[in-house]
């Protein structure tokens, strides 16, 4: 979550180290260490701390790490828990569906209704070739949901992903909608791409419920 009031108490080398993700979306220790002339261990706890007050965020693990700008808002109950996360941006995004890959395990399901004419985007295309592969190899049940009038084009875009189920309809469906057993996301791309999760458990189970409907008649 990101809360204006803390870059009031930012350091100077807090601010050097932000400032570098003005330049470049993502950054590992080493370029950082290289651009500003800090040892190792200070940036690494720079970036602990900018992570900790919601500015930054960690993506990956050990050597394969990297850090990028927090562009995420997030709607949290009483508990702490998360209802609502807001991706703005090609690089939030991205994110989202780097989420999906680490949450989804063998056995677990993804099921989407498809885009429209945003497949037409290669930008848009690889990001979800990609992403259908990996699920391919976790083992995921993958489904999408069509509209007639681009089934064509779908089935082009996904030709080499054997796994991913597709299927048809004429029914007025929503278009760019993910669907796990965690959340639903409301994806909507351009140049200012916006992605909305929501992880309510009866939204969910609503949505899950609707799909199945649909796919029983889909073609």
């Amino acid at each position: 979550m990101y809360t204006i009031g803390y870059m009031d108490t930012l350091t100077l080398n807090q601010r050097k180290v932000l400032a570098l993700f003005d330049k470049q979306s993502d950054l590992v220790v080493g370029d950082i260490c290289f651009e500003l002339g800090l040892p190792r261990p200070t940036v690494k706890q720079v970036l602990k701390r900018l992570c900790d007050m919601g500015l930054l965020r960690q993506m990956g693990s050990h050597r394969g790490s990297y850090y990028t700008r927090q562009q995420e808002d997030t709607v949290v109950d009483k508990f702490g828990n998360e209802v609502t996360t807001v991706y703005k941006g090609r690089s939030g995004f991205k994110r989202l569906f780097e989420q999906f890959q680490e949450e989804l395990k063998a056995g677990d399901f993804y099921w989407s209704f498809a885009f429209k004419t945003e497949y037409y985007d290669p930008a848009l295309a690889d990001v979800l070739l990609n992403f259908h592969h990996e699920l391919t190899r976790k083992g995921v049940d993958d489904r999408t949901i069509v509209h007639q009038q681009v089934i064509e084009q779908v089935k082009k875009t996904y030709r080499n992903v054997p796994d991913l189920q597709i299927k048809a309809t004429l029914q007025d469906i929503p278009t760019g909608m993910s669907i796990t057993k965690h959340r639903i996301a409301h994806l909507v791309w351009g140049e200012n791409p916006v992605a909305i999760s929501v992880s309510n458990p009866q939204i969910v189970e609503r949505y899950v419920k609707f799909f199945e409907e649909i796919w029983r008649r889909g073609q």
